[in-house]
């Protein structure tokens, strides 16, 4: 990770940054994978975790928009797997009675 500045002091680290200005680190991941003007810029990410700018009107990033697509499949199977369990589980029922 490169360095970059902040409110015109120079941070080696994301992590850094965040343990100095008491920001929450993986607020400020989340909101870099999110949106794309934060994902570009860092201070944007750190401002909006601390509620100084909004991102939500902003363009979403396509990281986000795949792991959107993708817990969405992940929530699919998972649903077809309790379908199947309890299918599995109504024959063993049935088979015993």
């Amino acid at each position: 990770m490169r360095e970059f500045l902040y409110h015109g002091v120079a941070y080696k680290s994301i992590k850094q940054c965040c343990a100095i200005n008491n920001i929450n680190y993986h607020k400020v991941r989340r909101l870099r994978r999110k949106y794309f003007l934060a994902e570009k810029d860092i201070s944007k990410a750190l401002d909006a975790a601390q509620d100084i700018i909004s991102l939500t009107g902003t363009k979403l990033s396509s990281k986000y928009l795949e792991d959107s697509y993708k817990a969405y499949l992940r929530k699919l199977r998972s649903k077809d797997k309790k379908i199947i369990q309890a299918n599995n589980l109504a024959q063993q029922l049935l088979k015993v009675v």
